[in-house]
Order: C-alpha cells, then sequence, then structure tokens
C-alpha cells in the first residue's frame, strides 16, 4: 500500500521509469546516439557552447540572440564546462521536470487531497490517487518535454514552486519564503512568457500583506529585465530575442514601433487563434471554473485567500495568454499555462474531491485535456529519429565533409559543435539577415547578396520556405529526403553559389550518400 508521506516519491519513480524508457528507445531508433524531439534545443546548446568560450550567438565574432531564454543558454553553457556536451541539456530536463513532479505529488499530498473531509485522502483508493497524479504529470507534458531539450521544463518547476509556495502560506502560514521570491523572479528569465505570472504573484505578496518580499521581488524582477536590457544595448541587439521578435508579430510590432494599429491587430489575432484552438478552448473553459469557484467560496466565505491568489493567479496569468501567447510546436508554448490553470482548478474545488465520482471524473478530465500532450510523447521517438536523419546528418556534412560556411534555415544541430559560420537564412542566429527579414529585403536579390558578403557556397533549406526567393544562379546539386515529424518538410534542398566546385561538391556528395542511415537518402542532381 501506499502511505501518504510516500505519495510523492511514488509519482516521481513512476515518472522516472517512464522517461528512462522514452530516453532509451529514442537512443536506441537513432542507432545509439542521444538526439533529441526537435532542432530548437541545439540552438541553445550553440549558443552555451560559445558563452563557455566567451561570446554569445551562434557564430564567433557575430552577436545574435537566437535563444528564447535569457537564463537557459547560461544553465547550459555550465554543462558544457562540465563536458556534457549535448546530454547537459538532457541532464537539466530530467532534474527539472523531477522537481516538478514531487513538488506537484507534495501538492497533491498536503493541500488538495488531504485537503477534503472525512476520511480522504484515500477514501478513493491508493490506485485513483495515483492515477490522478500521473493523469497530471500528462497534462504537463512531463515525459514528452524532457526529449525536447528545452527549457520549458525548468518554466515548469518555476510555475509549480511559485503555487506550492503560496499554498504554504495560505494554508500553513510559512514564514521563509526565500525560495519562492527567487522561483518567482526566475520566471521570466526562463521565458519570457513568464513575466505575467511574476507580476501577478507579486501582486499576491502585497495582498498577502508580505510587502518586503514583494519589495525584493520586484527588484530582483526589474535587475534581471535591466541587466538583459544592457546586455543586449550594448551589443548593438534588440530589447527582446530574435526568436521571440520572430515568432511573435506582437513583439515585433512594439519593438518595431509600427503603431498601436498594428499591435491591436496582432493581439486580436493571437485571441483569435486561442478560440480555434484545442488547447486554447479549454484553457478558456478552465479559466470559467476558476472563475465560478472563486465565486462559490467568496459566497461561502471560504477558502477567501486562496481564491484571490490561486484563483487570480491562474485566471489572469491564463486570460494573458490567450491574447498574447501560441500553442503547440510539439506541445511547447502553452504548456505552463495549461499547467498553472488545471492545478488551479484542482485546488479551488479539493473540497469536493472527498466524492468518489468527482475524484474519479477528474482523471477522465484530466486525461481529455492531456491528450494532445499523450500523442506528442508517443510520438517522441520517432521526432528523435527524424532529427537524427534529418538535421543530424546536414551537421554531419558540414562538418566532416564541407568543413567551410554554409546557409541554412534550421540553425540548431548544424551550427553546434561547428568550427566554421554558420548563416541562418531565417534571421534567427544572423541579426543582419533578421533586418532585412523586417525590412521586406530578404529576397532573391538580398539573399544572394548576404551569401556572397559570408562567402558561403553551400545552402541547405527548405525550399518551399523560400518560394520566389531562391537567387536564380544558385544550382540545386542534392535533395535530402527523410521521414516528417518534426522537421518541417522531409525534404533538404542542396544548393551551390557559381563561386563552388561543381566537380568537388560532386565527390563529397557521393562520399557522404553511402554513410546516410536507414530512412535518409540523398538524390544527387548533377
Amino acid at each position: 500500500m501506499v502511505t501518504m508521506n510516500k505519495y510523492p516519491s511514488t509519482l516521481l519513480c513512476i515518472w522516472l521509469s517512464g522517461a528512462v524508457a522514452l530516453i532509451a528507445l529514442s537512443i536506441y531508433v537513432c542507432n545509439g546516439h542521444l538526439i533529441y524531439s526537435l532542432d530548437d534545443p541545439y540552438i541553445h546548446l550553440s549558443v552555451a557552447e560559445k558563452i563557455s568560450k566567451g561570446w554569445y550567438g551562434i557564430n564567433f565574432g557575430e552577436y545574435s540572440t537566437p535563444s528564447s531564454s535569457m537564463i537557459y543558454p547560461l544553465i547550459l553553457a555550465v554543462t558544457q564546462w562540465l563536458g556534457l556536451g549535448s546530454a547537459g541539456a538532457l541532464l537539466v530536463n530530467l532534474l527539472a521536470m523531477a522537481g516538478a513532479v514531487y513538488l506537484m505529488g507534495d501538492i497533491f499530498q498536503n493541500h488538495i487531497l488531504k485537503m477534503a473531509p472525512g476520511s480522504y485522502p484515500y477514501s478513493l483508493s491508493n490506485i485513483a490517487a495515483i492515477g490522478l497524479g500521473m493523469a497530471f504529470c500528462l497534462v504537463m507534458n512531463a515525459w514528452g518535454l524532457v526529449m525536447t531539450g528545452m527549457e520549458h521544463a525548468l518554466h515548469i518547476l518555476a510555475v509549480l514552486t511559485v503555487l506550492w509556495g503560496f499554498l504554504k502560506i495560505i494554508d500553513h502560514d510559512a514564514q521563509r519564503i526565500g525560495w519562492l521570491i527567487i522561483a518567482i523572479a526566475a520566471l521570466p528569465a526562463i521565458r519570457f512568457e513568464g513575466m505575467a505570472m511574476a507580476i501577478f504573484s507579486t501582486m499576491a505578496l502585497i495582498y498577502l500583506g508580505r510587502y518586503k518580499a514583494a519589495s525584493i521581488t520586484t527588484a530582483l524582477l526589474s535587475l534581471i529585465v535591466l541587466a538583459w536590457f544592457c546586455f543586449t544595448k550594448s551589443h548593438g541587439m534588440p530589447l527582446l530575442p530574435s526568436s521571440v521578435m520572430l515568432k511573435s508579430a506582437i513583439a515585433a510590432n512594439t519593438i518595431g514601433h509600427r503603431g498601436i494599429g498594428p499591435i491591436l491587430a496582432s493581439i486580436q489575432g493571437n485571441f483569435e487563434d486561442s478560440i480555434h484552438n484545442r488547447q486554447g478552448i479549454i484553457l478558456i473553459a478552465e479559466l470559467f471554473i476558476i472563475g465560478c469557484l472563486s465565486l462559490i467560496n467568496h459566497s461561502k466565505n471560504e477558502n477567501i485567500r486562496l481564491s484571490v491568489v490561486v484563483g487570480g493567479i491562474g485566471f489572469f496569468t491564463g486570460l494573458v495568454h490567450l491574447f498574447f501567447g501560441h500553442y503547440g510546436w510539439f506541445s511547447r508554448y502553452e504548456i505552463y499555462a495549461m499547467t498553472l490553470a488545471t492545478l488551479s482548478c484542482l485546488c479551488l474545488g479539493r473540497q469536493y474531491l472527498h466524492n468518489v465520482f468527482i475524484s474519479s471524473g477528474c482523471i477522465l478530465v484530466l486525461l481529455v485535456v492531456a491528450l494532445p500532450y499523450a500523442y506528442t510523447t508517443q510520438l517522441s521517438a520517432q521526432a528523435s529519429l527524424n532529427i537524427y536523419q534529418q538535421q543530424y546528418q546536414m551537421h554531419r556534412f558540414a562538418v566532416e565533409y564541407w568543413q567551410r560556411p554554409v546557409a541554412v534555415n534550421d540553425i540548431g544541430l548544424v551550427s553546434y559543435h561547428n568550427p566554421h559560420y554558420v548563416l541562418d537564412l531565417m534571421g534567427l542566429g544572423s541579426e543582419e539577415v533578421r533586418k532585412l527579414k523586417f525590412a521586406g529585403q530578404l529576397n532573391a536579390p538580398g539573399i544572394a547578396r548576404i551569401v556572397v558578403q559570408k562567402r558561403v557556397t553551400l545552402i541547405m533549406i527548405y525550399a518551399n520556405w523560400f518560394k520566389g526567393d531562391i537567387p536564380p544562379d544558385w544550382r540545386k546539386v542534392a535533395i535530402l529526403e527523410t521521414s516528417q515529424i518534426t522537421a518541417a518538410s522531409n525534404q533538404v534542398n542542396f544548393y551551390i553559389t557559381p563561386a563552388a566546385n561543381l566537380v568537388q561538391v560532386n565527390r563529397l556528395l557521393h562520399q557522404f550518400a553511402k554513410t546516410l542511415p536507414h530512412g535518409a537518402q540523398l538524390l544527387i542532381l548533377s
């Protein structure tokens, strides 16, 4: 039997078993290589590699901000310095998600299940309690996020730490909350979307009468943002990372000073995306439930502080995401908001969970909420294989065969552990390209000009991303065909400029083609 004090560790052991199995399967299908399910983590790793050597960006001598996080590349720089290589991101994700699962278990144990009246927590049975915890692990995408290698597991840990801290104050009048202050300050440092929750959490500290803690939190948040802005400004970079500006029309229009009209249109567009997205609709439903439960608790004069603090943070953070956030990309972008809103619902309705039917229904509801995350989790090994067949092979050709500058539209694996220059034709890792793109000049002449300027003679890109913008004097020499799970296309076109030696290129391509793994093939055209 699972005793109450072993509940969090039991959840942790079950989660860890699944995580290890998923990692092992991914390594197995990738012929013994640790490959993440996305190319994006290698952008962080590439930046971290440069940080560990005294630079910032993906190319020495050229500053850029392709990372979507202020602090994650710094953390990975430590793992690079320790010699962990690409496994550093896996270690960080495992530790972060392990902490998140354990904290979730503690919240369930001490602030949701235990708070119900009567003989609870185990009127349902141990199996139901474990089922509730495992279903919530799926809501957090606790297995799939680890194999993305991104900073989202850290974000989930920070979100749960903040919620756990406030529950400690509300239920147990905790006095020492230094770790809560640090967690709140860490939210925007991990991901810029975390600023909304950080602001609402600071307001909650003021509501709870923790004025000193609120002042320290505000000072830390201001210091972090100021330090980042000073760093980017001093190196001639935009205030927000290029990855944020290129993926968020709101950020691009704001930083680009394009006026209130385009900004409002972007916000409206985001909300329209929310109401047409499955997870967006679920998030709206959860915010409605949070509002209803908060009103019920207020009307009964029960759990008022819980309603104001947990309900307020969950509701307003979720509301901000509806208007400013995004969804998907292998179940990453909205995961923090879904985790927070779902757990807020459970906390606010904890007095009802002694009812066996309500508790059992909650498990089913959690599984419905988590359905997309369960789907992407079971795709993780295939996604890793996809990245192995495509981006990893592009990396091999660039580093082992070409051994000179290249241009690509996916910069992660190609730039990581690559001593040669990598031109990013999407603008994430190349500030000059980003500026051309924002100015509407990233066309065939503009691309040709910057490729020549950077002395690039080989280009590996998705042709359908550059329709009408491929310079006419480029020669298509090969097509790399692979599976398609998280890659944007199953075909990567290889082009050379007139300055390249066609005979040498053909020789290298034929040598490379013989080394490709099963599922990847190179069609040589010249």
